[in-house]
């Protein structure tokens, strides 16, 4: 087994709140990889975890930080005024990444 960085074990302690999808692995166990010769479960050592339970875990950090969020401080996300020439449809919280669509 390699040593893992200190970002990959970040990132493998994140992936291990939700389930994986891909594997079957449960919250809080590592993802696992089987061997299609002997059919043996072991973890997997080259990687944190599954691409799609990281991808997992990192969205629903994302929507629980914006649920979180009281969006207090928002920005044009479509660019400066003086270049728009109108007051921008869409923006961003500052704080939490969210985008809505508002009317002018």
């Amino acid at each position: 087994m390699r040593n893992l960085t200190m970002d990959q074990l970040i990132d493998r302690a994140k992936a291990q709140t939700v389930a994986c999808q891909h594997c079957g692995a449960k919250v809080g166990e590592p993802c696992v990889r089987t061997d299609y010769r002997t059919s043996e479960r072991t973890p997997v050592e080259n990687f944190p975890a599954h691409h799609s339970r990281l991808k997992r875990a990192d969205r629903i950090e994302t929507l629980t930080a914006q649920a979180e969020c009281e969006h207090l401080s928002w920005s044009g996300d479509e660019g400066p005024i003086a270049e728009l020439g109108r007051m921008p449809l869409r923006w961003k919280c500052d704080e939490c990444g969210l985008v809505e669509w508002r009317n002018a």
